[in-house]
């Protein structure tokens, strides 16, 4: 939260264990309100991408546009590389990101 603390648009990428086909991804706006399908999220970090984003908005700290892209997990065992679905889908997100970063620098 203290990364976001002054912006005015986030960007959040994570990985998702929704019981979806690995490397599927979905985009999320966070903005407007809770996003009910983060609980389904695992995590490997002491705090979840969407108890980060939920403990913002209660605390007033949440910027005005918030974007999650959440990528389908494979593994999720410790040490485990990347899967190929996983590349993929960051190759995915990672084009998706710079669209929308190219569409608001044309505003």
């Amino acid at each position: 939260m203290e990364l976001w603390e002054d912006a005015d648009h986030v960007i959040l990428i994570d990985a998702a264990e929704n019981r979806g086909s690995p490397g599927q991804v979905s985009r999320l706006d966070a903005s407007k309100s809770p996003i009910q399908s983060l609980e389904f999220f695992t995590s490997t970090h002491a705090f979840s991408v969407a108890e980060a984003i939920e403990m913002a908005r209660s605390l007033d700290r949440l910027p005005a546009v918030v974007t999650v892209f959440a990528i389908e997990g494979k593994q999720f065992n410790h040490g485990e590389d990347l899967s190929d679905e996983g590349r993929k889908g960051m190759d995915e997100v990672i084009g998706k990101i710079e669209k929308e970063l190219s569409n608001l620098e044309g505003s």
